[in-house]
């Protein structure tokens, strides 16, 4: 009698083989995500910062990029709750709404940016320098050579590298 079909023994069996595979791979897909959530992340601040630079060297303007909660204006020193970039075309130091060049959301839960050289402001002028140098890191709660660090020199020159978080 030719029969069609599985065994229940196959079943079980190509079932077992399926769980084993999947408990491997599942670790490493969740570290793959966390890892391009950070790369993502600190490409975005970099993204605001070459902006700013960009804007600057072209309209012949000082161009700043600041922590902003709701990106009408600079508010507080976290970096966390979103960016704004902005061209000062008055030159009276404020932002105001034709200013404003873009706007970046805050950072997705579980990430944590610290900047380090400069708190409040970072500041392009018209010939692409920026006012201070310093760095902004990117970690999440993971400790170790996971968080991706943006580093900013007084030239203007900005770069992403890894660095061990906490």
């Amino acid at each position: 009698m030719n029969s069609r079909g599985f065994t229940l023994v196959e079943l079980l069996i190509t079932i077992a083989i399926a769980a084993i595979l999947l408990s491997a791979g599942v670790p490493a897909f969740s570290d793959f995500i966390r890892n391009n959530r950070l790369q993502s992340a600190a490409a975005g601040i970099v993204a605001d910062l070459t902006a700013a630079r960009t804007e600057a060297a072209r309209t012949y303007l000082s161009v700043f990029v600041c922590p902003s909660t709701a990106g009408t204006g600079c508010d507080g020193t976290d970096w966390n709750t979103g960016r704004i970039v902005y061209a000062d075309a008055n030159g009276n130091g404020m932002v105001e709404p034709g200013e404003i060049i873009r706007w970046s959301a805050p950072l997705d839960t579980g990430l944590a940016a610290t900047a380090t050289g400069f708190s409040t402001l970072i500041a392009f002028r018209p010939t692409g320098a920026a006012s201070a140098a310093g760095s902004i890191d990117v970690c999440d709660g993971r400790s170790g050579p996971h968080g991706r660090r943006v580093d900013l020199n007084a030239a203007g020159r900005i770069s992403l590298r890894q660095v061990s978080c906490p």
